[in-house]
């Protein structure tokens, strides 16, 4: 299933209207319709940030169906991987989370323009 249909059956479960969606989430009506038609590329993390904001549901979920985090396995402990050499003194647990996710995006990113060449 693309992120587009994911979205709208994610919007839809909680009852939402495409305009509530927009009003709760600060992304524009017309924006999340395209997305949801398949008219748009895969959304950019922030974003897809302001749309799990606007559904209230974890970003992860969202990041994952959008193709920018890959499934963990059991063992595998995420909310630290491999960030450790930065400091991270000083940021919230939300901070270090976006930081995990655009390290994540980069990753991605990467592999995306190796499957290009």
């Amino acid at each position: 299933m693309n992120f587009g249909k994911f979205l709208k059956q994610l919007r839809e479960s909680r009852h939402l209207s495409i305009r509530e969606l927009a009003k709760r989430s600060n992304v524009s009506f017309a924006h999340i319709s395209q997305i949801e038609a398949g008219q748009r590329g895969t959304p950019k993390p922030e974003t897809i940030r302001k749309l799990a904001e606007g559904l209230h549901c974890p970003v992860d979920q969202l990041m994952e169906k959008a193709g920018y985090l890959s499934q963990a396995a059991p063992d595998q402990d995420q909310s630290s991987e491999h960030i450790f050499f930065f400091n991270l003194e000083g940021l919230s647990e939300a901070e270090i989370e976006e930081v995990r996710q655009h390290i994540e995006f980069l990753r991605w990113r990467a592999k995306q323009n190796e499957t290009n060449k």
